[in-house]
């Protein structure tokens, strides 16, 4: 799975930058990956205070195929 992710989230969240291509899309192999990007993202987060703020696994799991559908319907009606 692929999508973007901007400098700013990048750099807030500190993410490991070999999880990215040079573009700034990152690339989960699977949802173990998936998983450790929510935690980064959650260590970040007031979570005590705000739970709903919480990024989910499966969330984030769930942009990569949604991201390439709408790649997908994009290229076909600008067409």
């Amino acid at each position: 799975m692929e999508f973007h992710i901007s400098r700013q989230a990048r750099e807030k969240y500190q993410f490991d930058l070999s999880l990215f291509s040079f573009d700034g899309n990152v690339i989960l192999a699977n949802f173990h990956s998936a998983r450790l990007f929510a935690q980064k993202i959650n260590e970040k987060r007031d979570l005590v205070h705000f739970p709903e703020q919480a990024a989910r696994a499966g969330e984030i799991n769930a942009m990569g195929p949604v991201s390439y559908t709408h790649l997908t319907l994009t290229t076909i009606y600008s067409a």
